[in-house]
């Protein structure tokens, strides 16, 4: 289970921790999608900042690559916003909102597709029938 919030307005302050969880809920997804058998390359996330650390342009945009990695590499969800492309001009709310709405859409859709897994071998149907497979 992933701890999303997608609901930020402009009186919200965004810390270092709320980054931190994004990256966080982004390597958890990853690695559930991983376990669905999709090829999910290896994302370099950063869960280590403190009140000491300072992000970078070059930081929000490796954590919106490593979202939209998971969604090339996975499914496209509906409504799923993809990135922005020029966020020198500062992040904001928006932009918060929208990590934390793609990386939110992206696990539920893995969980729609967990449900909907047929797995090699199983027996469902008919399984009280004593006549046996072969």
């Amino acid at each position: 289970m992933i701890d999303t919030k997608t609901n930020w307005t402009s009186e919200d302050y965004y810390n270092f921790e709320d980054l931190n969880k994004v990256e966080s809920n982004t390597q958890l997804v990853a690695e559930y999608i991983r376990s669905l058998q999709y090829d999910i390359p290896e994302l370099i996330t950063r869960t280590d900042r403190n009140m000491t650390s300072i992000d970078f342009k070059s930081s929000i945009e490796r954590v919106q690559e490593n979202i939209e990695k998971i969604r090339m590499n996975f499914l496209t969800p509906l409504n799923y916003q993809g990135t922005r492309e020029n966020i020198s001009k500062g992040f904001s709310y928006i932009d918060a909102n929208r990590l934390e709405d793609n990386i939110q859409k992206l696990y539920e859709l893995a969980l729609i597709v967990k449900d909907n897994l047929i797995y090699c071998g199983t027996f469902n149907c008919g399984s009280e029938w004593e006549g046996g497979l072969f």
